[in-house]
């Protein structure tokens, strides 16, 4: 039932009473432990766990209370979801919940999954999918949201949307294009036979993003400019500051520097204005990059700097493979080709964890880079320097993007 660790709150409410004397005299018989990095929750032995559960099955309680596990642990991460999506104080709040009771979640969407339960395991795929993104799960998160999609064909009209509006970030994020550009069709299509004005919108802008990284600017463009004012119309200022980084994005890619700091620039304030605290993060990232184009090195380093470190406190992985390339151009703009080389290790180290295609702008700086670093100290040292980057953890990586000595 339980995986990994669990609070006494949510055993509770599994068990449906008070069970704190009997979770301090397992304590005690050394047959449950509190868990080294947070004392208020609590763990087993896989043995024991195994015969917990052998227990439950002879007396015909198991299926009961893997229901009320997988219920309790889908109202756990729709709640932390909804702090995610308000981008407010509660953000990083919402992303530790999930971190915390990650075992407990993918037990409860097993559970789904076994008992052909599709509204539960959309449900709980839906309210994953942004700590999926952000924490570096995207291939646990893709196989989920392909399992959800071909379970849901008969599912409400509503809820299928969701389900592939949902589904089409994973493939487009790991630089599979046409399987991001089905799922987001299909779900528009719906959207639009529903009248769902957010639905529309949010997947006109989806596949902005599919016309970006297929070169095609110009009708990334028109989809972005498109979706822009019904975001705004909708009070939907989160998405709309998206669509805004996303169109500074393509005139950066068009090499309009210009408009590219004006649309990042409006995305900046809109975020720190909202709280989004991952949106900020990939704005300041992208702003970087457009200052550092136009020459603003001073600027792009500071701009640089905060997405690091919002990133780290976030543990925005993909965010932070993204900033770490960016760092790298800068180190050997500076003339540090050692450390430029390095960071180019990390940072292809974090994409290949997270199972994410670097692209855009990025992959063009890392292709110029490796190329320069490579005719100023030879393929063997690069070579070796780049896997020593690829050695260091995402802290110590941090640490020598920000090193500026």
């Amino acid at each position: 039932m339980f995986a990994g660790s669990v609070t006494l709150e949510a055993a509770e409410a599994v068990i449906g009473y008070g069970v704190l004397d009997d979770l301090a005299a397992l304590v005690d018989n050394n047959l449950l432990r509190r868990t080294t990095a947070d004392t208020a929750r609590f763990a087993m032995l896989e043995t024991i766990r195994e015969y917990a559960t052998e227990q439950l099955t002879e007396r015909g309680e198991s299926q009961l209370y893997a229901r009320r596990h997988a219920e309790h642990f889908l109202a756990v991460a729709e709640a932390a979801n909804a702090l995610i999506v308000a981008a407010d104080a509660g953000h990083e709040a919402g992303y530790d919940t999930l971190a915390a009771d990650r075992d407990n979640l993918m037990a409860g969407l097993a559970y789904a999954v076994d008992t052909h339960d599709v509204e539960l395991e959309a449900r709980l795929v839906l309210a994953l999918r942004w700590f999926w993104l952000v924490r570096g799960f995207a291939r646990e998160g893709g196989v989920a949201f392909e399992g959800a999609v071909a379970r849901t064909h008969d599912a409400d009209d509503r809820l299928r949307a969701s389900v592939l509006a949902g589904a089409g970030t994973f493939p487009y994020r790991r630089g599979d294009l046409p399987r991001a550009r089905q799922l987001w069709e299909e779900a528009l299509a719906l959207y639009r036979a529903l009248e769902d004005r957010d639905g529309i919108a949010r997947c006109i802008a989806e596949l902005g993003g599919v016309a970006t990284h297929e070169g095609d600017l110009e009708a990334a463009t028109a989809a972005y400019l498109e979706s822009l004012p019904l975001f705004e119309e909708l009070g939907q200022g989160l998405r709309a500051s998206i669509a805004l980084g996303n169109l500074a994005a393509i005139a950066e890619l068009g090499g309009d520097h210009e408009t590219a700091a004006e649309y990042g620039e409006r995305a900046v304030t809109e975020q720190r204005s909202l709280g989004d605290l991952d949106g900020l993060a990939v704005s300041l990232h992208n702003l970087a990059r457009v200052r550092f184009s136009l020459g603003e090195r001073a600027d792009a380093l500071k701009l640089l700097d905060e997405a690091l470190t919002l990133g780290e406190r976030l543990d925005y992985r993909e965010l932070i493979a993204y900033a770490l390339e960016t760092s790298a151009e800068l180190a050997l703009d500076a003339g540090q080709a050692e450390r430029a080389a390095l960071l180019l290790g990390a940072s292809t180290e974090q994409f290949d964890l997270i199972g994410v295609e670097m692209s855009g702008t990025e992959r063009e700086g890392y292709d110029r880079t490796l190329a320069a670093l490579t005719e100023s100290l030879g393929a063997e040292q690069v070579a070796a320097l780049v896997a020593n980057g690829r050695e260091l953890d995402v802290p110590d990586a941090i640490r020598e993007a920000l090193d500026r000595g």
